[in-house]
């Protein structure tokens, strides 16, 4: 009996406590709607809009650089002719534990045609040797011993077909016939085909598949020694990176605003209820409670979020912790990496990273100005209403 009573004197604490609850989120809720809509608030909410319109095309711009987490590339002005390349992807077949990797250049403008309707399209030709997915990740691959077939756009193929349902119809360079094996999404017009052996053609750059805990030195130097390519890194994967560490530093900031909010309103419900009794959880309020587990949660989100996002690459960390010139010689390889990257003729896989590179920066700047803007907005409302508390208390004194 006693203890069926004691448990319904639970029921009821707990029952007032969700009640008192309630009746402070009502409260809440309630101060919301006694807010006077003015042209400042729904000026600050429009600005709001557009700061998340802005950061979710930031956000969308940086994700098409996700191939750059998993390959590498090289620039190599010299180049290597079609029969080293060739050679150099014959001897990795023959290794244990290859390299996936493929050389490309860009070759001269080419005038193909679709001889059947008589139409032409000059395009830039671009030779590779090795699997295509390596430097278009999204795109159908053109397998190394398809020496016959190829890959356009899709500007090319309405050119050339009026449609883009031509896979596994024939274009004509030359005197020779190929077949397209898939049209891509890119937005320049290239034509790619294998390279052969015999064709006087120098690839300049190499594209790596990145091995997981290898650092990039030792890629490099590997295939310097192993297959005679030598080159400078491009320094995509740097960018992206900082991009996102920008891209952070709005949620980050929220994050912290609405973390310092919660625990003043888990303060509050603290100091206005304490009861004492045996249980020690009991001396806080359900609200209290409810505050503090809204804390943890954000706050799980937010570390989630940093440390998803900002992972340290093998590359930044020393192989031996005394090696104390490590990091200078670091930045002065960026450096290097940012200057190549300037230099180069844009061949088209990069002008497509690169576009994506300028819309993401563009959005970001949009964004950052549009989330100052906001809250400077909001800073001069507060300061507004203060002043005029401020007047409205003088005047009840006076």
């Amino acid at each position: 009996m006693l203890k069926e009573k004691n448990y319904i004197e639970r029921i009821k604490s707990w029952y007032v406590k969700s009640s008192r609850l309630v009746n402070r989120i009502v409260e809440l809720l309630g101060n919301i709607k006694k807010i006077k809509i003015s042209k400042i608030h729904i000026f600050i909410f429009f600005m709001g809009i557009l700061t998340v319109i802005c950061y979710s095309k930031a956000v969308y711009h940086t994700s098409n650089l996700n191939h750059f987490d998993n390959s590498i590339t090289l620039y190599d002005s010299a180049g290597m002719t079609a029969e080293m390349a060739v050679e150099a992807k014959d001897n990795s077949d023959l290794d244990e534990n290859p390299y996936s990797f493929t050389i490309w250049g860009e070759t001269e403008i080419a005038s193909i045609s679709n001889k059947d309707l008589n139409r032409t399209s000059e395009v830039q030709r671009l030779e590779v040797c090795g699997r295509t997915d390596i430097i278009f990740p999204n795109e159908i691959p053109l397998e190394r011993e398809d020496k016959s077939g190829c890959l356009i756009d899709k500007v090319t193929a309405m050119d050339l077909f009026g449609n883009i349902d031509i896979i596994g119809t024939n274009i004509q360079l030359g005197d020779k016939d190929y077949t397209v094996r898939g049209v891509m999404e890119t937005d320049e017009q290239v034509f790619v085909t294998q390279i052969r052996s015999t064709e006087e053609t120098k690839l300049d750059t190499i594209t790596i598949r990145k091995i997981e805990d290898v650092p990039i030195d030792m890629i490099t130097s590997e295939l310097n020694l192993l297959y005679g390519f030598t080159g400078d890194v491009l320094a995509f994967q740097s960018i992206k990176g900082i991009i996102i560490v920008f891209l952070l530093i709005i949620p980050l900031f929220l994050g912290v605003f609405v973390l310092q909010l919660i625990w003043k309103y888990a303060k509050t419900a603290r100091r206005s209820e304490v009861d004492f009794q045996e249980n020690p959880f009991e001396r806080y309020p359900l609200e209290f409670w409810f505050w503090c587990l809204s804390f943890g949660v954000i706050l799980y989100v937010l570390l989630r979020l940093l440390f998803k996002q900002l992972s340290i690459p093998e590359d930044v960390l020393p192989t031996k912790w005394s090696d104390f010139n490590y990091w200078s010689d670091y930045w002065l390889k960026q450096q290097e990496s940012f200057r190549t990257l300037i230099k180069i003729p844009k061949r088209i896989p990069e002008m497509d990273s690169i576009y994506s590179i300028i819309k993401a920066i563009s959005y970001c700047v949009l964004s950052y100005l549009c989330f100052l803007i906001t809250e400077v907005s909001m800073l001069l409302m507060r300061i507004k209403s203060k002043s005029q508390k401020i007047i409205l208390k003088d005047k009840s004194i006076s």
